[in-house]
């Protein structure tokens, strides 16, 4: 990754394309690579401040692709998004309930029980 400092020297550069791969030509989209120090200020900004919604991993990490570089940021990314507090508690489950599930007796003589599978439109 081809990285170089502003003319203030404040702020470390990193050229990120649209698709947000690191290029190694500067010259596309400058973002600026975020110290360890802040990474957490950033990750609470993007995730829990009340316009950003708790959104999920993925739109998380787009928000933050676009405007911030730091190494190892997809990881860092999904487990604080999977362990924020707020999101565990409310979350919703996109799955229905599981079906009753129960055993049956076996018959004792023919024909004792019969059940029916209808498949069907």
């Amino acid at each position: 990754m081809t990285t170089r400092r502003s003319q203030d020297a404040r702020i470390l550069l990193a050229s990120r394309s649209q698709d947000g791969k690191v290029k190694k030509d500067l010259g596309k989209v400058l973002v600026p690579v975020i110290p360890r120090a802040l990474r957490a200020g950033i990750l609470k900004e993007f995730h829990d401040a009340p316009q950003a919604g708790h959104m999920g991993v993925k739109k998380t990490k787009e928000r933050i692709k676009s405007r911030v570089y730091w190494p190892k940021m997809n990881k860092d990314i999904a487990e604080y998004v999977k362990t924020c507090e707020i999101c565990q508690k409310v979350k919703y489950e996109n799955q229905k309930p599981a079906g009753l599930k129960g055993t049956y007796e076996p018959a004792k003589a023919v024909f004792e029980t019969v059940s029916v599978d209808l498949m069907g439109p």
